[in-house]
């Protein structure tokens, strides 16, 4: 007798389960599931000192800047790698790679204290190890003439496509070109000092 209660009972309970999920709502259909997009990673385009000339100026190119290689030369003395001079906006383009960015200061003279000189262009811009001189090598002027608009444009245009491969960019210019500031690279919390 008591199988048959205990049988009774779980077919009354079974039963009774079943007719209550009947009578609720019914199960929500299963929607699908999209999958999330995969982050892009966005690759830092800066370069890292001992810079290849060879390297910029095909960054450069892909950047549309419409540079032609006339010449170039390799360095012997271990100081100046490689000279490339070009024509960019009708203009002389020299790009030289020194071994190391000491040796662009103390080979080229490149003294951020005085403007060109005799001799120089009227732009020169210095990131990392390479030295870009644009505009032609003045011999008869104390100090190379002020560019036209439109080199003073074609200049901007290079510093522009320049800064994110070599920034901090330094230059000696007749008319200085406004160089954009590095975006600094943020502290992490835990590592920024703690107040005394």
């Amino acid at each position: 007798m008591r199988r048959s209660n205990r049988r009774a009972t779980l077919a009354a309970v079974v039963l009774v389960a079943g007719l209550v999920a009947s009578c609720g709502p019914a199960a929500p259909a299963s929607l699908p599931v999209t999958p999330r997009p995969t982050p892009v990673i966005t690759p830092d385009p800066h370069l890292s000192e001992p810079a290849s000339i060879d390297k910029v100026y095909q960054l450069l190119a892909r950047a549309g800047l419409r540079i032609t290689a006339n010449t170039a030369t390799v360095g012997t003395d271990g100081i100046t790698i490689k000279r490339i001079n070009a024509t960019y906006a009708e203009w002389p383009l020299v790009m030289t790679e020194y071994s190391s960015s000491g040796a662009l200061r103390s080979a080229a003279r490149f003294d951020l204290g005085r403007p060109p000189r005799q001799g120089e262009s009227p732009y020169m811009i210095a990131g990392l190890n390479l030295l870009f001189e644009f505009g032609p090598h003045s011999t008869n002027d104390r100090t190379p003439a002020p560019p036209s608009p439109a080199h003073r444009a074609a200049a901007k245009e290079l510093v522009e496509a320049l800064n994110p491969l070599l920034h901090p960019l330094a230059q000696r210019s007749t008319e200085p070109l406004p160089l954009p500031t590095p975006v600094p690279t943020p502290v992490p919390p835990s590592a920024s000092p703690r107040p005394t």
